[in-house]
Protein backbone atom coordinates (compact mmCIF):
# COMPACT_ATOMS: atom_id res chain seq x y z
CA UNK A 1 0.00 0.00 0.00
CA UNK A 2 2.87 2.49 0.31
CA UNK A 3 3.66 1.92 -3.00
CA UNK A 4 0.55 2.61 -4.10
CA UNK A 5 -0.01 6.26 -2.10
CA UNK A 6 3.29 7.10 -2.86
CA UNK A 7 1.98 6.86 -6.65
CA UNK A 8 -1.17 8.71 -5.95
CA UNK A 9 1.40 11.55 -5.05
CA UNK A 10 3.78 11.03 -7.88
CA UNK A 11 0.69 11.55 -10.16
CA UNK A 12 -0.75 14.22 -8.15
CA UNK A 13 2.78 15.97 -7.92
CA UNK A 14 3.23 15.09 -12.29
CA UNK A 15 -0.21 17.07 -12.56
CA UNK A 16 1.64 20.10 -11.48
CA UNK A 17 4.42 19.65 -14.59
CA UNK A 18 7.49 20.26 -12.34
CA UNK A 19 10.53 20.01 -14.29
CA UNK A 20 11.04 16.52 -14.32
CA UNK A 21 8.22 13.68 -13.61
CA UNK A 22 8.26 11.18 -10.95
CA UNK A 23 7.35 7.57 -10.45
CA UNK A 24 7.83 4.57 -8.03
CA UNK A 25 8.39 1.40 -9.36
CA UNK A 26 5.74 -1.40 -9.04
CA UNK A 27 6.62 -3.52 -5.78
CA UNK A 28 5.22 -7.27 -5.07
CA UNK A 29 5.80 -9.49 -2.07
CA UNK A 30 6.07 -13.45 -3.19
CA UNK A 31 5.57 -16.01 -0.81
CA UNK A 32 7.04 -19.23 -2.22
CA UNK A 33 6.06 -22.76 -0.22
CA UNK A 34 8.41 -25.48 0.70
CA UNK A 35 8.24 -28.22 -1.99
CA UNK A 36 8.44 -31.83 -0.98
CA UNK A 37 9.79 -31.04 2.93
CA UNK A 38 7.89 -31.56 5.78
CA UNK A 39 9.17 -28.50 7.50
CA UNK A 40 6.43 -26.61 6.19
CA UNK A 41 8.69 -23.48 5.58
CA UNK A 42 7.60 -20.84 3.41
CA UNK A 43 9.93 -17.67 2.09
CA UNK A 44 8.58 -14.77 1.70
CA UNK A 45 10.18 -12.18 -0.61
CA UNK A 46 9.81 -8.48 -1.85
CA UNK A 47 10.27 -8.07 -5.75
CA UNK A 48 11.12 -5.05 -7.54
CA UNK A 49 11.92 -4.49 -11.01
CA UNK A 50 15.71 -3.83 -11.61
CA UNK A 51 16.99 -0.18 -11.85
CA UNK A 52 19.68 0.41 -14.49
CA UNK A 53 21.77 3.74 -13.36
CA UNK A 54 23.46 4.31 -10.36
CA UNK A 55 21.38 3.97 -7.12
CA UNK A 56 21.36 6.99 -4.90
CA UNK A 57 19.69 7.96 -1.71
CA UNK A 58 18.09 11.41 -1.61
CA UNK A 59 16.24 11.45 1.83
CA UNK A 60 15.10 9.56 4.73
CA UNK A 61 12.20 9.22 7.20
CA UNK A 62 14.89 10.54 9.86
CA UNK A 63 16.08 14.14 8.56
CA UNK A 64 18.63 12.96 6.47
CA UNK A 65 18.54 14.97 3.28
CA UNK A 66 21.25 14.00 0.65
CA UNK A 67 23.78 17.63 0.35
CA UNK A 68 27.15 15.98 -1.34
CA UNK A 69 29.72 13.75 -0.58
CA UNK A 70 28.25 10.02 -2.36
CA UNK A 71 24.42 11.24 -2.89
CA UNK A 72 23.95 13.79 -5.10
CA UNK A 73 21.69 16.93 -4.37
CA UNK A 74 18.71 17.39 -6.21
CA UNK A 75 16.08 19.20 -6.12
CA UNK A 76 13.06 17.25 -7.67
CA UNK A 77 12.87 14.59 -4.94
CA UNK A 78 13.74 16.62 -2.26
CA UNK A 79 10.29 18.95 -3.50
CA UNK A 80 8.28 15.99 -4.02
CA UNK A 81 8.45 15.28 -0.08
CA UNK A 82 7.45 18.81 0.94
CA UNK A 83 4.57 18.36 -1.92
CA UNK A 84 3.42 15.80 -0.34
CA UNK A 85 3.22 17.28 2.86
CA UNK A 86 1.58 20.78 1.71
CA UNK A 87 -1.10 19.00 -0.31
CA UNK A 88 -1.97 16.39 2.38
CA UNK A 89 -2.41 19.73 4.68
CA UNK A 90 -0.03 18.17 6.75
CA UNK A 91 -1.42 15.08 6.78
CA UNK A 92 1.23 12.96 5.85
CA UNK A 93 4.80 12.82 3.96
CA UNK A 94 6.46 10.51 1.76
CA UNK A 95 9.98 10.16 2.17
CA UNK A 96 13.05 7.94 1.94
CA UNK A 97 13.22 9.09 -1.75
CA UNK A 98 15.83 6.72 -3.28
CA UNK A 99 16.11 5.01 -6.88
CA UNK A 100 18.05 6.13 -10.03
CA UNK A 101 17.07 9.25 -11.49
CA UNK A 102 13.47 10.11 -10.79
CA UNK A 103 12.45 6.21 -11.26
CA UNK A 104 11.90 6.13 -6.81
CA UNK A 105 11.63 2.81 -5.15
CA UNK A 106 11.11 1.57 -1.58
CA UNK A 107 9.61 4.49 0.08
CA UNK A 108 8.28 5.40 3.36
CA UNK A 109 5.09 7.52 4.54
CA UNK A 110 4.95 9.30 8.04
CA UNK A 111 1.82 10.01 9.43
CA UNK A 112 0.53 12.87 11.87
CA UNK A 113 -0.26 9.67 14.43
CA UNK A 114 2.82 7.68 13.34
CA UNK A 115 -0.06 4.95 12.76
CA UNK A 116 0.40 2.43 9.82
CA UNK A 117 3.16 1.91 7.01
CA UNK A 118 5.38 0.01 9.40
CA UNK A 119 8.04 1.02 11.95
CA UNK A 120 9.80 3.42 10.33
CA UNK A 121 6.41 5.40 10.28
CA UNK A 122 7.99 8.26 12.83
CA UNK A 123 5.08 10.00 12.28
CA UNK A 124 5.16 13.98 13.39
CA UNK A 125 8.81 13.81 14.48
CA UNK A 126 10.17 12.63 11.20
CA UNK A 127 8.40 15.31 9.36
CA UNK A 128 10.18 17.75 12.01
CA UNK A 129 13.30 16.68 11.30
CA UNK A 130 12.86 16.68 7.35
CA UNK A 131 12.07 20.27 7.37
CA UNK A 132 14.91 20.96 9.76
CA UNK A 133 17.23 19.81 7.00
CA UNK A 134 14.94 20.06 3.99
CA UNK A 135 15.67 24.23 1.77
CA UNK A 136 13.83 24.81 -0.38
CA UNK A 137 14.82 24.88 -3.98
CA UNK A 138 13.72 25.72 -7.78
CA UNK A 139 10.98 23.21 -8.25
CA UNK A 140 9.72 24.01 -4.63
CA UNK A 141 9.29 27.83 -5.73
CA UNK A 142 7.64 26.56 -9.10
CA UNK A 143 5.29 24.61 -7.06
CA UNK A 144 4.46 27.40 -4.98
CA UNK A 145 4.96 25.91 -1.52
CA UNK A 146 5.89 27.88 1.30
CA UNK A 147 9.15 27.67 3.17
CA UNK A 148 9.12 25.46 5.72
CA UNK A 149 11.97 26.55 7.24
CA UNK A 150 11.03 30.02 7.47
CA UNK A 151 7.85 28.84 8.98
CA UNK A 152 9.35 26.44 11.41
CA UNK A 153 11.70 29.18 12.74
CA UNK A 154 8.49 31.65 13.46
CA UNK A 155 6.96 28.73 15.14
CA UNK A 156 9.93 27.92 17.42
CA UNK A 157 10.55 31.43 18.06
CA UNK A 158 6.75 31.68 18.96
CA UNK A 159 6.66 28.97 21.07
CA UNK A 160 10.06 29.92 23.19
CA UNK A 161 8.60 33.99 24.02
CA UNK A 162 5.08 31.91 24.92
CA UNK A 163 6.74 29.73 27.55
CA UNK A 164 9.10 32.83 28.76
CA UNK A 165 6.00 34.67 29.39
CA UNK A 166 3.92 31.95 30.51
CA UNK A 167 6.77 31.08 32.93
CA UNK A 168 6.96 34.82 34.04
CA UNK A 169 3.34 34.59 34.77
CA UNK A 170 3.87 31.67 37.06
CA UNK A 171 6.51 33.41 38.88
CA UNK A 172 5.22 36.37 39.38
CA UNK A 173 7.95 38.11 36.93
CA UNK A 174 7.71 39.65 34.08
CA UNK A 175 10.74 38.47 30.85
Amino acid sequence: SMHWVSNHWADMFNGYSPPKAVQFDPAAVAELLSRGGSDGRTFVLGLEPYLTGKFRKYNNNNGFVATSGSNIQRSTPQAFSHFTYHYSCGELMVVDIQGVGDAYTDPQLLTTDGEGYGRGNLGTEGMKKFFKTHKCNAVCTFLRLPNMGRILKRALSFNAAHSIHMKGQLTGTTA
